[in-house]
């Protein structure tokens, strides 16, 4: 029989709600030829696609008996593995055998799309709602879903009359543009705002509700107006009101929109608090949150005297007493919550003690205990330490019972708990009941194809003869299950189960496994990246299309994408599963930041004096993750040579950062830096500096910088102020400026250096806040390699090792410590090196005893030093402790030590020791701090860095800055 027109189409379309194709097959033709062998296979394929790899994917092959089911198989396969917007399957009978035809048609994508008309709103917040972007595919019944998602976000901003209309243009076979008109109209006024449910209280919720008629209509504004509503609500005494979602309604004649809204309020509530005396009546309102404008739910009176006792109860009151009483007006419309507290006396528990236990040891229990006995040293480091809030009583029992759980003992119980007196001390009892300990017979494994039983059992921890641990079992087992997800088992099943057949103290365990089929990569689609191109999501990418899925490389994909920058949220997930094809679809799904900015500073600290910064920045060029970035910043001490209208220093830094270099595991920088400094006592200096570099993270905590760094140094000799003398008083003021020092040596016929070399860093950083953290620790290494033959006039070999790490002691309350050492050395032909790359301590980062850089070498012995050099070795520590006082403001204690020599040989003690204290107010981006440090070994430092009397040397110093010292 011959089928001239005879064929199977296979409409796939791709839905992105459920991720589903639709495959219509006409039976009745398939069924005629089902089974006559296929002589001949050709493909029809768009342009970037190969026939070779359309014919890899698909399986019927010339010679095979037709199958409409194989068929059916490889159009799935060809859909969700290549760019196609549809698959078609021709199929002919000539003399007896089939021939086929796979006609696969290109997607058609969108080139561009462009607004009209748009005006009070920012097109990034209407692209924000598009379920399509430039670059995405297109498909006409997307067309009403744009407009609709448009037309709900200008209605939300009171923009009821906006008309919407999307043009569709096409550009070439394969692209569209999109144009989208928008008629905004005026935005809608609030004309009438109807109250329901409010009785007397209407003119007070008119007042309160701030979106009144007249004012233009927002979903914005009438949320905030809500927020209002409830606080004033609550501030009235209203904690039980019912506040329903406000009806809107347009007036498409006059624009104008009613509001309709219920309020319910029940009962006015006055919340008395009697016999507190501990806390005041306002600090229980705001530990009790109750005037954060919630309601109070039915039964909260009780739920508040709980927290009432919870909150004595941790302050060391363990027989306080709170009682409610709830009094009625008699005419009905008060109510009064009164709480009356029996405070009793503050006392700590001191032991804590278990009956019954002789399996497992008291330190074992005491570690799980939520209460910890009271010590001398609470007070200081941990305040809560002895107290037994209400909550304790049962979180303490549970946390024995897993204990005993944990190992083997499933009966165990605590049949009471009691606070008793012990020869003066506060004792909590536990009386516990062990019962008997269950131990693993056997462990039975089903259904397993994949993994060994052994390779199973080493993933489930357990052993016949251990001990049973039902948190262990379901910990093993979620293992078993993470192992077959991550190997593209994505519908893999572990069913567990326990029989104790021979009594409690034998248990065997069961594991039904159903691993189902191994899903491959099919396509990944991208959402969300609104001005991002999609190359720069897919190749940081860690998964491909035709490999097995495995979703332990989801997160990490989400780390490379969030290192960009660029995304405030990134998600990845499964979409969709084919069973048939084996093929799983990705949907990778960001949340794009605002990535341009301008912003201006301003600083003030005892180093910087008076700073004024400006930044300009954007970190997704063109859609592409690279960024740039210029900063300038300028400074005035508050004491220098020179009069405030001559900076002090300034400095500028010119960036490029390319984030894919070597196949997306490197990202390289380009910056040029430009200085000029005034800080030196003697002369001024201005730099130049190129730095070429590259930066790879080798896990979430680590990164290596290595990078090329050229710079152009030019110093220069201050002028003294013409009414300088040479008088003790006026020495570090009128310095000899005209005694060349050890950084400008006068054999040299120009003040201009180059200092060229390789730089690296090597950083660890596991701390838990960058800007002010409380636990953790970091550590640097810096390995700078200065070398004639790439343009340096110096050869030297520079070495930093810092280390740093984060104690919390309690909350708020913590001790943090620093050490920091470097050596340099320099190597033939170089006999001496600039200072500006030598080490030099002092300051509110170092040593904060004494002022900026103010710890160095000398040079000259005579009453006036000519010279302050920097050394080739240092040495620095900070150790400081952290308490809270009021609010977000903290006190410290601290206690930093440095020196620095002039090379490794001369290393010797003291180092110059200070000591102070300081306060620590807490921002977003670090503390402000107010440091006061006092010498310790003022007469050694005198010594050491050679000042003509020790009275010059002044006794203190006072820092003020922003941000954590280390």
């Amino acid at each position: 029989m011959n089928w001239p027109a005879a064929w199977l189409a296979f409409l796939l379309l791709f839905t992105p709600v459920s991720g589903r194709a639709d495959t219509s097959v006409p039976t009745a033709a398939a069924a005629s030829i089902e089974g006559l062998p296929v002589s001949d296979v050709g493909y029809q394929v768009p342009d970037g696609i190969a026939r070779s790899e359309v014919a890899e994917i698909t399986s019927v092959r010339a010679g095979d008996a037709f199958s409409m089911r194989q068929v059916d198989l490889d159009v799935r396969r060809l859909y969700l593995t290549l760019p196609v917007r549809n698959v078609e399957v021709f199929a002919d009978e000539i003399d007896g055998s089939v021939r086929l035809r796979y006609v696969l048609l290109p997607r058609i994508l969108v080139r561009d799309i462009t607004f009209y008309g748009v005006r009070n709103l920012e097109e990034q917040e209407i692209l924000g709602v598009l379920e399509i972007k430039e670059g995405a595919e297109f498909q006409p019944e997307s067309v009403p879903a744009i407009e609709a998602s448009l037309q709900r976000v200008y209605r939300e901003n009171g923009y009821f009359q906006a008309r919407i209309e999307v043009d569709v243009r096409e550009r070439g076979g394969r692209q569209v543009d999109l144009r989208v008109n928008i008629v905004e109209g005026d935005r809608a006024v609030v004309e009438r705002v109807r109250f329901g449910g409010t009785g007397g209280l209407l003119p007070f919720v008119q007042q309160a509700f701030t979106l009144q008629a007249g004012d233009r209509f927002s979903r914005t504004a009438m949320l905030g107006a809500q927020e209002n509503l409830a606080a004033a609500l609550v501030a009235r005494g209203y904690l039980q009101y019912r506040m329903e979602e406000p009806a809107v309604a347009w007036n498409s004649a006059s624009n104008t929109v009613t509001l309709a809204l219920v309020v319910e309020t029940g009962a006015r509530i006055s919340v008395v608090i009697q016999g507190n005396r501990y806390f005041s009546r306002r600090d229980l309102i705001d530990l009790l949150n109750l005037d954060r404008g919630e309601p109070l739910p039915p039964g909260g009176a009780e739920d508040i005297r709980r927290r009432l006792l919870g909150l004595y109860q941790s302050a060391g009151f363990i027989d306080a007493v709170v009682e409610l009483d709830i009094e009625e007006q008699t005419d009905g419309n008060l109510r009064r919550y009164v709480f009356r507290i029996t405070e009793g006396r503050q006392r700590y528990i001191d032991v804590v003690r278990f009956e019954g236990a002789g399996a497992l040891s008291a330190d074992m229990l005491s570690a799980s205990q939520p209460v910890r006995p009271r010590r001398w040293y609470s007070l200081f480091f941990s305040s809560a330490d002895g107290t037994f809030p209400l909550t304790n009583r049962e979180q303490g029992s549970e946390s024995l019972l897993d204990v005993y759980r944990r190992h083997g003992y499933l009966g165990a119980r605590v049949e009471s708990w009691n606070l008793r007196e012990e020869d003066g001390d506060l004792a909590l009892v536990y009386d516990i009941d062990e019962g008997v300990q269950s131990r693993i017979a056997a462990i039975e494994i089903e259904g397993n194809r994949f993994f060994e039983p052994d390779e199973l059992l080493e993933k489930l921890g357990l052993r016949p003869g251990d001990p049973f641990d039902p948190f262990r079992f379901n910990a093993g087992v979620d293992r078993i299950r993470s192992a077959y997800r991550s190997l593209g088992f994505l519908d893999a099943r572990v069913d567990e189960g326990s029989t104790y057949a021979d009594g409690p103290e034998s248990v065997t365990l069961r594991l039904q496994i159903s691993e189902g089929i191994r899903y491959r990569v099919g396509q990944i689609f991208l959402q969300g990246n609104t001005r991002t191109n999609d190359e720069v999501l897919r190749r940081h990418l860690l998964m491909q299309q035709g490999e097995f899925v495995n979703p332990e490389l989801f997160l990490d994909t989400q780390r490379r994408l969030y290192r960009l920058g660029i995304f405030g949220a990134v998600g990845v997930e499964v979409l969709s599963t084919d069973v048939r094809a084996g093929v799983a679809n990705l949907l990778v799904k960001v949340q794009e930041r605002r990535n341009g900015s301008v912003d201006l500073g301003i600083g003030l600290g005892t180093a910087e004096g008076l700073s004024l910064s400006a930044e300009a920045a954007h970190r997704n060029l063109f859609g592409t993750a690279r960024s740039i970035r210029a900063l300038g910043e300028i400074s005035w001490f508050f004491t220098a040579f020179d009069t405030f209208e001559t900076p002090s220093e300034y400095h500028i830094d010119l960036g490029y950062r390319e984030p894919w270099l070597f196949s997306g595991d490197w990202a390289g920088r380009v910056n040029y830096i430009n200085e000029l400094s005034h800080r030196e006592r003697t002369y001024n200096y201005t730099i130049n500096r190129i730095i070429l570099g590259g930066e790879r993270t080798l896990e979430p905590h680590w990164r290596f910088i290595p990078q090329y760094s050229w710079e152009k140094d030019r110093f220069f000799h201050k002028t003294a102020p013409v009414d300088c003398d040479v008088s003790l008083a006026e020495a570090m003021r009128c310095q000899n400026v005209d005694v060349p020092n050890i950084d400008l040596p006068s054999s040299a016929s120009e003040r201009i250096f180059y200092v060229a070399g390789l730089d690296s860093f090597v950083i660890a950083d596991y701390r838990n806040d960058q800007f002010n953290p409380t636990r953790g620790t970091i550590g640097t290494y810096r390995l700078f390699y200065g070398v004639p033959q790439i343009g340096s006039d110096f050869h030297f070999v520079r070495q930093d090792l810092s280390v740093g790490h984060y104690f919390r002691l309690a909350d708020r309350w913590g001790l943090n410590a620093v050490v920091r050492t470097g050596y340099i050395a320099l190597l033939p032909p170089s006999s001496y090196l600039i200072k500006t790359h030598k080490y030099v301590l002092g300051g509110v980062n170092s040593v904060r005893g004494y002022g900026l850089d103010r710890i160095y070498i000398p040079v000259g012995g005579a009453r006036i030093p000519s010279g302050e050099d920097g050394g080739l070795a240092m040495l620095n520590y900070q150790l400081e402790f952290r308490f809270p006082l009021v609010w977000n403001l903290g006190g410290v204690l601290f206690h930093d030590a440095g020196r620095v020599w002039s090379g490794f040989q001369d290393v010797e003690l003291p180092l110059l020791m200070t000591a102070g204290t300081g306060l620590r107010y807490d921002t977003p981006v670090g503390p402000i701090r107010l440091d006061v440090g006092w010498k310790l070994n003022r007469d050694q430092a005198a010594d050491i860095l050679k000042v003509p009397s020790v009275d010059l040397l002044s006794p203190y110093e006072i820092h003020f800055a922003i941000g954590a010292p280390f």
